[in-house]
């Protein structure tokens, strides 16, 4: 799972990313604000997958009986607010702490030249590049945020 968002969904358990023992890894991606049906925030569930790069609300919360999250399964991820600029289209403001720091080198080379908006994949802009790869890097998410013409 490269570069996805996936935002304000409701799951029968442990809404947002629950994956069954794999390999896999997730990279570059948002899940924010997604639920179970009771409410619960419990975003993050992995058997033997990693995710890297990624932004994900309330991360570090413990579900109750269940260890704490392991932070070596999740590196260089964190749960501050991606500051979306928009409710339909989740883009990202100039302030989102998601810029520029995805890893490039996590999407496919003949791959991902576009976002899920249709624009360029991999823009450099005036955010601090803190991912991972060659420059432009990738923000995280589905959306990367275009620089403004003028």
């Amino acid at each position: 799972i490269v570069g996805c968002t996936l935002v304000n969904n409701t799951a029968h358990e442990t809404g947002g990313m629950w994956l069954r023992p794999t390999t896999s890894t997730v990279s570059t991606s948002i899940f924010w604000n997604n639920s179970d049906v009771n409410g619960t925030y419990h975003q993050a569930q992995l058997s033997g997958t990693r995710a890297s790069r990624c932004c994900i609300f309330r991360l570090w919360d413990t579900i109750p009986g269940e260890d704490p999250i392991d932070p070596e399964k999740f590196p260089y991820c964190f749960d501050l607010d991606p500051q979306f600029s928009g409710t339909s289209i989740f883009t990202l403001r100039a302030t989102s702490p998601c810029l520029d720091a995805g890893d490039r080198t996590a999407f496919p080379p003949s791959a991902f030249q576009r976002d899920a908006a249709g624009g360029n994949r991999f823009v450099d802009d005036a955010a601090p590049d803190t991912g991972l790869g060659p420059v432009p890097l990738p923000d995280i998410g589905s959306f990367e945020r275009q620089r403004p013409e003028g």
